[in-house]
């Protein structure tokens, strides 16, 4: 029977997730790529009672750091299950978990650890002599805790100067997650208890309504709003975790082939990464019934490839539209019989009792029957409020109608149709990402197919990537593209330059100014004039 999942959510508690449910089944059992830095001599089978007394160990020396409740806790460090149990640690304190993405350049790092106002950090030597290089620590944090392994960490006490504009967080949050970045430096934002535990029932019910078994795997970033939630349905499931660091297929391949996991979940761009998979000796994907991908746009061809890979009669594949800000906002379910015939844009409907959607016509554009417009959402459980940009609305700081900032279009029977970001819509196109879609399905190598504005204000572009660098055939992209929209030659980038954010996702707009500025390494592609006709 289906639940007002908001009515359990208020007696959600991140920094009791572990331990809570450690009471319940201690022996539960997490996989992990790699030992974590915070306790290497735990391996990589790790039992849910270990991880809970992590927990309390990481809360005893955070406190004697001098982290007390209301403070603010950076956590930039190496990815691995330990970021979690250092955010419930922080959590339980009464403190505030801001999760940094470790891979974020200097600069980028500096911008959001000013914002935090003076926090607390937690990281490790790796992430200190790289992506933290030339970051003033000592004048941007109160003190730096770095993980040197096991259980060991080493505390350095700062003194910075006081801030002009002292941080104001609404009471209750206890998480501070940031966006991909996709345009520009990512936005940090808040969340309660209430809003992940209204995220976490919501999924436990759609789970008990698909009677989800079996093991789970999970390639996400630790860092991300989405993982608190996945893990918390999770484990109220009592499902065997496997838990990816990075998206290698192979070593995708080898964990997934040994344990051979009922639901997987990860982001698009992964599973385009995993499609290869598909042909793996190991069949990594057999028993799989559910594939999950979070939030972002997903091409046919890639759920097509997922779902044949399966050796289940009946798999699914669950495609959810949303943001950072709000979680999920709409569901639709591919099968194999309806993926050959489905509208790749169609994102499916809102859930009932959690989300709303409408499109709202932009200025100097006319739609008589309000099909196309910009997606204005309400949702429960969504970040409170930006951090240090008081102009800009969060989703959860009203009750009322808040932008994605996407471009959609109503379907025939109502279903919302995802069309493109509205900064990065070419309107030669009508949608960037449907004509993606179209030539992904057509060129089986390619690993990517973005449109861009043209720098000279020509044909939009087509920046594409193909598996494994492979040469781009002219001809056959000659075949593909006819017969559609004019386009520019194609420019062929190798796919490991291409800038993307702590989902995975293409940042657009920064591909676009390191292409201006001959940042991103170009191979040959020798076929003039082949754009469509």
């Amino acid at each position: 029977m289906w639940k007002a999942p908001w009515r359990r959510a208020r007696d959600f508690q991140l920094g009791d997730m572990f331990t809570h449910e450690a009471i319940r089944n201690p022996e539960l059992l997490l996989r992990l790529t790699r030992p974590m830095a915070l306790s290497p001599s735990l391996g990589t089978r790790v039992r849910l009672r270990d991880i809970a007394r992590l927990v309390e160990e990481a809360t005893q020396w955070l406190r004697s750091g001098g982290v007390r409740p209301g403070d603010r806790v950076a956590i930039v460090k190496t990815q691995s299950l330990d970021v979690s149990i250092l955010q419930q640690a922080v959590a339980g304190i009464g403190a505030t978990a801001a999760m940094l993405w470790p891979y974020t350049d200097p600069k980028t790092l500096r911008a959001l650890l000013t914002r935090l106002d003076r926090p607390f950090l937690v990281t490790d030597g790796l992430v200190r002599d790289t992506s933290l290089a030339g970051v003033e620590l000592p004048e941007l944090t109160r003190a730096v805790f770095t993980v040197l392994g096991d259980r060991q960490v080493d505390v350095e006490q700062h003194s910075p100067a006081a801030p002009d504009r002292p941080l104001q967080l609404p009471p209750g949050v206890v998480l501070i997650a940031h966006s991909s970045g996709t345009t520009g430096v990512p936005k940090l934002m808040a969340f309660d208890n209430p809003g992940i535990g209204a995220h976490t029932e919501l999924q436990v019910q759609v789970a008990n309504l698909l009677r989800m078994r079996g093991p789970v795997a999970f390639c996400l970033s630790y860092f991300h709003a989405r993982m608190p939630s996945a893990l918390g349905t999770a484990l109220r499931r009592n499902a065997e975790i496997l838990l990816l660091d990075d998206p290698d297929p192979l070593a995708a391949a080898e964990l997934m082939g040994q344990v051979r996991p009922n639901v997987v979940e990860t982001f698009p761009n992964v599973f385009v990464e995993w499609e290869r998979l598909a042909d793996h000796p190991g069949t990594p994907f057999a028993a799989v019934q559910y594939f999950i991908n979070t939030f972002d746009a997903i091409h046919p061809r890639t759920v097509e490839r997922l779902l044949n890979a399966s050796q289940r009669h009946h798999p699914r594949y669950l495609q959810a539209y949303g943001t950072t800000e709000t979680g999920p906002l709409s569901i639709r379910v591919h099968t194999r019989r309806g993926i050959g015939t489905a509208d790749a844009r169609c994102v499916g409907y809102p859930i009932p009792g959690f989300s709303r959607n409408r499109l709202a016509a932009r200025p100097g554009t006319e739609d008589a029957d309000n099909r196309r417009g910009e997606i204005i959402v309400r949702v429960r459980g969504a970040a409170l409020t930006y951090l240090d940009e008081p102009v800009r609305r969060a989703p959860g700081s009203a009750r009322n109608w808040w932008s994605t900032g996407d471009l959609g279009q109503r379907g025939r029977w109502g279903c919302l149709h995802l069309l493109d970001r509205i900064v990065d819509e070419t309107p030669e196109l009508g949608s960037n990402l449907a004509y993606e879609d179209l030539l992904m399905q057509r060129l089986p190598n390619l690993n990517e197919v973005l449109f861009l504005p043209s720098p000279s204000g020509g044909p939009p572009l087509p920046v594409v990537c193909t598996v494994g660098d492979q040469p781009l055939d002219a001809a056959a992209w000659a075949e593909a593209v006819a017969g559609l929209p004019p386009f520019a030659d194609p420019l062929h980038v190798r796919w490991n330059s291409v800038p993307r954010g702590s989902t995975w996702k293409v940042r657009r707009l920064e591909l676009r100014r390191r292409l201006a500025a001959g940042e991103v390494e170009r191979l040959a592609f020798n076929a003039p004039g082949t754009g469509g006709r």
